[in-house]
């Protein structure tokens, strides 16, 4: 999995994320699901992520 890509994604909004702001780059959440699974990415609350 390339992180870096994802992550620019991250720097761009302070650190913080929505679903919005992830699928809006042609990612799909699915994608965002592996993330956290793999202990890139914490979920704040629904639809928000860091």
């Amino acid at each position: 999995m390339e992180i870096e890509k994802y992550k620019r994604i991250f720097d761009a909004q302070q650190g913080v994320i929505k679903l919005a702001d992830f699928t809006a780059e042609g990612y799909h959440n699915t994608v965002l699901d592996r993330l956290i699974k793999d202990g890139y990415v914490n979920k704040l609350k629904t639809g928000y992520y860091e």
